[in-house]
């Protein structure tokens, strides 16, 4: 490969796709990895019924992983988030729209997805700074959601803050 002035091969200071590979495959490596739990737990979430939340913490410092789930709500998850711990998560919201209620369709039921990141109030900076890089190789995975929220709060998590967050980007 020739090295003309401003390549990128030269920029990079690789005269050769080997070395391009190298350098472009050590930029994609993810920063956390995630446990197959989390899979799991978004296939499950995703189907009707069942669970409408479910809790992402970390083991250690690098590895995600499920908490836990749950079929209770919001209320459910907001007892079961850590003030002490940074944690990711996804709950599904459902409700009738208004507009819905208004044509006399209340079992019209729409469902959206929130995912959401918790820095808890006792969690230290070193934890807290994490949560920006981690959460995109999480959204990897926790792909398809209406809302994102980013709560420092157990009371950002609340159900009508959450129902007021969706209906806000209603399509």
């Amino acid at each position: 490969v020739d090295c003309d002035e401003g390549s990128v091969f030269c920029f990079l200071g690789c005269e050769s796709l080997v070395g391009y590979f190298f350098f472009v495959e050590f930029l994609i490596v993810k920063m956390v990895d995630c446990d197959e739990g989390i899979v799991g737990a978004y296939e499950e979430i995703r189907k009707q019924g069942g669970i409408n939340w479910i809790l992402i913490g970390y083991e250690g410092n690098k590895k995600l992983k499920l908490v836990d789930s749950g079929s209770g709500g919001a209320s459910e998850l907001q007892g079961k988030l850590d003030d002490g711990q940074c944690q990711f998560g996804m709950i599904k919201v459902t409700y009738v729209a208004e507009e819905d209620k208004e044509l006399g369709f209340d079992d019209s039921k729409r469902e959206k997805f929130v995912f959401f990141s918790f820095a808890g109030p006792n969690a230290s900076a070193l934890k807290r700074g994490k949560i920006s890089v981690h959460k995109s190789d999480l959204k990897k995975i926790l792909r398809d959601f209406a809302v994102e929220v980013q709560a420092t709060d157990k009371d950002e998590l609340a159900e009508d803050t959450l129902l007021a967050a969706v209906k806000r980007v209603n399509y």
